[in-house]
């Protein structure tokens, strides 16, 4: 686990560093972040051996008809043809990952310096060194979020299809772009429904998990993987989520609120964008909501926590823009501190006890692979 804390330091030495050289930030943050998970032993990650055994069988393996999605294989089948190598596998998995994740917040954050720091103190890095097949989809789908919000609702399903082959939990993404349709605005009486909802999905958990089963995610919802995944639920990664989400919307009331004694003030940054993107807030707004609902029910069964991942990826991008949103510089500083302190300590809960409670998903102790 120290590792990966001087690893957080040496990120942050970089923000100090190269401060106002955003792409000299970005290029060598993304070879470092590339470089230490190529390396890795396949040791890292409770699933990584399983992609690793099935990246050196992908020659046996079919198209079509396997329990992996053929997305996943056609990609496999291209890197295998290239170098059979787990290292190439590794590295054109991570950089294609977070080279799309690097790619959203670069394009929607006000700060990309914080939005990366975020990125791996929010677990989202650790992750992909676990769940890759998974959270390659979570990347691609981050990509038709863009293209949704940038109103290019065909491009945006089709790349969505292109997630869906990847790992068949992209159709989540696809129900919400969905139902974002409907969504007008976030307020006190929409909060009441949606908790509503979560309440009654969680009470009746077992039914509704039972009639999903017999058409989809059929192994998500076997017996067997409820007794073996059931305890001690995702309490902890909900608590965390929510506290975080509940901070960004105070401070954006806070700034809301003292709006108009700025627009009164001659208080000029030509760096600061003081009126929001109001559809990149709400679309934003409505995912983490989403990513809320699933982590609360995921207490039920924790592989829901997964889906969940879809929608909590974009507090990287809410946190900085809701603190870039307050015009005072002081503020600012002590929101983005108040946050350098409370992610840590997320990420040292989320590297202790991971999705289910248990820290099951082994990306400690980090260990170099060696021939």
């Amino acid at each position: 686990m120290a590792f990966y804390f001087l690893l957080l330091a040496g990120l942050m030495l970089l923000v100090l560093i190269l401060q106002k050289r955003e792409k000299t930030f970005i290029i060598i943050s993304w070879s470092l972040l590339v470089l230490v998970y190529t390396i890795r032993a396949e040791s890292v990650g409770w699933d990584t051996s399983n992609y690793v055994h099935a990246f050196k069988h992908i020659k046996s393996f079919p198209i079509y008809g396997s329990y992996l999605e053929t997305g996943w294989v056609i990609l496999n089948k291209i890197i295998y043809s290239i170098n059979t190598d787990i290292r190439c596998f590794f590295f054109v998995i991570g950089a294609i990952a977070i080279t799309l994740d690097y790619y959203i917040i670069c394009k929607l954050s006000k700060n990309i310096y914080f939005s990366v720091l975020a990125y791996y103190m929010l677990g989202f890095y650790f992750n992909l060194m676990n769940q890759q097949r998974n959270f390659l989809a979570i990347s691609i789908c981050a990509i038709s979020f863009f293209l949704l919000y940038k109103k290019k609702h065909v491009a945006a399903i089709l790349v969505n299809l292109l997630a869906f082959t990847i790992h068949e939990s992209a159709l989540v993404f696809f129900i919400y772009m969905l139902t974002f349709k409907f969504v007008k605005k976030i307020d006190t009486y929409f909060v009441l429904i949606f908790v509503s909802c979560t309440m009654f999905v969680s009470l009746f958990f077992e039914p509704i998990a039972l009639f999903i089963s017999k058409y989809y995610f059929t192994s998500y919802f076997t017996e067997e993987k409820m007794s073996k995944f059931l305890t001690p639920g995702n309490l902890k990664m909900f608590t965390y989520y929510l506290g975080l989400f509940f901070i960004c919307c105070m401070i954006e009331n806070l700034t809301i609120r003292n709006k108009s004694l700025y627009r009164k003030s001659d208080y000029r940054n030509q760096n600061l964008v003081i009126q929001s993107d109001e559809r990149l807030y709400l679309m934003i707004k409505f995912a983490i909501l989403c990513g809320l609902f699933l982590e609360f029910i995921s207490m039920n069964n924790h592989m829901v926590a997964r889906f969940a991942k879809y929608f909590s990826f974009y507090l990287t991008i809410y946190i900085p823009n809701t603190i870039e949103q307050d015009c005072n510089c002081k503020s600012r500083s002590k929101w983005y501190l108040l946050f350098l302190i409370v992610l840590p300590i997320f990420m040292l809960i989320w590297l202790r006890f991971s999705e289910n409670g248990m820290g099951r998903d082994g990306v400690i102790p980090y260990l170099p692979y060696w021939r």
